[in-house]
């Protein structure tokens, strides 16, 4: 449940920055940098799934990871909206 509430927080601050952000490349929208981009995220699942013996230590460090990357992208949003 924890990490289910935490990947909804993120994907809502990463499309409220996207929209809040004026673009400057050719995406369609401003994407905000992080640490737990599609490969981090793909290797914590992949390490949930083939040691599922260690499954709640790999969930805290995938929830940790999605925290930090919240906070940066949260950070860069801030600076950017102050320019």
């Amino acid at each position: 449940m924890i990490l289910a509430g935490v990947i909804a927080v993120a994907m809502s601050l990463f499309l409220s920055i996207g929209a809040a952000v004026q673009n400057r490349s050719a995406k369609s929208f401003h994407y905000a940098p992080g640490l737990g981009e599609r490969t981090e995220a793909f290797i914590c699942l992949s390490l949930m799934i083939v040691d599922s013996e260690r499954l709640v230590l790999w969930t805290w460090v995938f929830v940790g990871v999605i925290v930090f990357t919240m906070a940066q992208r949260l950070r860069h949003a801030m600076r950017m909206l102050q320019d």
